[in-house]
C-alpha cells in the first residue's frame, strides 16, 4: 500500500518534501515492521530490558 502511494505521489503533484517524508516513513517503519510508538518505547527503556506492553503484559 505504501509502495503504491509513494509511486503515485508525483502524479498527484506532491512536493518533493512530501514524497521524501513518505519515503522516509516507509523505510523507517513499514519496511522495518515498526510503528512510531516503538520509538517512544525505545527511548523510555534505553539500556533496559523492555517490558511487554498491552495484551502481552498480562500474567
Amino acid at each position: 500500500c505504501f509502495e503504491a502511494a509513494l509511486a503515485a505521489l508525483p502524479r498527484l503533484g506532491a512536493t518533493a518534501d512530501i514524497t521524501g517524508a513518505v519515503a522516509a516513513y516507509l523505510d523507517r517503519y513499514v519496511r522495518a515492521g515498526r510503528c512510531p510508538a516503538e520509538d517512544l518505547l525505545d527511548r523510555a527503556g534505553a539500556g533496559e530490558h523492555r517490558r511487554a506492553h498491552g495484551k502481552d503484559s498480562r500474567t
